[in-house]
């Protein structure tokens, strides 16, 4: 695990990758003993050791058993001796030093300009770890609440990759599922699936409106609206927008995710302050909703994009933006959108093969008015002149 945290003055970035890629099949392969006894000290509550203390607190109070675990493992440690303190340490404090590292690479990748493409697959390969993390509850039970802690989703969508067209399109597609993944619908502690109403309760309760109503008269039209009519990202901008750094870090501190200004000093990046809150007062999107918007057929942007949707030449050496198959499912729900992703991805495949087919069969050139022209012919393929729409309701076989 050390040779992982090393740097580029040992390791190159593509042999760093190489590691990242091996903890990836390593963590997907916890069904094996020897593996999960070495690995289960890594994702376990002794990790919260990393978290702010204000929020390590928070956590312990919201699960009583977590908190007499707690003192048991403080109790344990008083007696062990200074070799397996140390080993213990690096343990607890591993996925978060491993987290940081992976966020001091990816703050070297700059918007504009040159890039190694190197840096950019390591950083698509972390987030490939990070969604095999979240997607298996053995490890996200308390994975998930150092995410959180480390804003890690917030500080990638605001990154330089996340904002290249080309370079950072995996990288945002990789992103949008470990996001999916971090807000799934389970409880962590007990691994029941959780309904719409109950995911609302929960977003109900996170919000900060006793804090700003009481502590930061700045907001007290905030507070006394409908919780409906400010949910969105607009509406938190527009409230948020207002206040100086200060109070932002003021707001965040309160809610426990930020340490006090006094101690830690204001944040001066104003756009980070703005995301992290935004995107945890934001209402989020349900499940249901986002299959009923699915599209019935494949879209271009789909259609021909090869990080969801590969050629026939595809080398696993690469990362690609499609749910897997493990042993283990978060939920039943969660088992069967990935059966439903995949499903829908190789019926894109294969729509994607008879067109590849149909128009190498055509033969398509163009002439000297610049007009397109087929030389050859095909059973499936046929020139359109023209066409009308003649009706348009909803499919009732659907």
């Amino acid at each position: 695990m050390e040779i992982s945290l090393a740097d580029e003055d040992v390791l190159t970035v593509r042999e760093q990758s190489i590691i990242l890629n091996f903890l990836i099949h390593c963590f997907n392969s916890l069904e094996m003993d020897l593996i999960r006894e070495q690995l289960q000290h890594v994702v376990s509550l002794p990790m919260w050791i990393c978290l702010l203390p204000e929020r390590l607190e928070q956590e312990l109070k919201s699960v009583p058993k977590y908190k007499k675990y707690w003192n048991h493992i403080k109790r344990k440690e008083t007696q062990a001796d200074e070799e397996i303190k140390a080993k213990q340490e690096k343990e607890r404090k591993y996925l978060s030093n491993l987290v940081q590292k992976f966020l001091k690479v990816l703050e070297s990748i700059s918007e504009i300009g040159p890039v190694n493409m190197d840096t950019v697959h390591f950083c698509e390969r972390f987030l490939e770890l990070l969604v095999d993390l979240e997607a298996l509850l053995p490890t996200r039970r308390f994975f998930n609440t150092l995410v959180d802690d480390h804003h890690l989703v917030v500080k990638c969508h605001l990154s330089g990759l996340a904002k290249r067209e080309s370079e950072g399109r995996l990288f945002k597609q990789l992103l949008d599922t470990l996001k999916f993944y971090t807000g799934f619908e389970i409880n962590d502690v007990t691994g029941m699936a959780l309904t719409d109403h109950e995911m609302v309760d929960i977003h109900y309760k996170q919000n900060g409106f006793p804090a700003v109503f009481k502590y930061f008269p700045e907001l007290h039209d905030f507070a006394m609206s409908n919780i409906a009519s400010i949910d969105t990202r607009e509406a938190l901008l527009q409230h948020f927008g207002s206040l100086s750094n200060k109070t932002l870090h003021e707001v965040a501190s309160y809610l426990k995710l930020l340490p006090s200004p006094d101690e830690a000093g204001v944040e001066s990046n104003r756009e980070f302050l703005l995301e992290m809150l935004v995107s945890r007062h934001e209402r989020r999107l349900s499940q249901i909703d986002a299959i009923n918007e699915m599209p019935l057929y494949p879209t271009e942007q789909i259609l021909w994009d090869e990080n969801i949707v590969p050629t026939e030449y595809y080398s696993s050496e690469d990362t690609l933006a499609l749910p897997k198959l493990n042993l283990q499912f978060l939920t039943l729900h969660d088992y069967l959108l990935r059966n439903l992703n995949l499903f829908r991805l190789e019926s894109t495949y294969e729509i994607r093969q008879d067109m590849e087919d149909v128009i190498a069969r055509m033969k398509p050139w163009q002439n000297e008015m610049e007009q397109t022209e087929f030389a050859g012919w095909a059973r499936m393929g046929t020139k359109i002149v023209n066409f009308s729409v003649i009706e348009v309701r909803q499919n009732d076989d659907l």
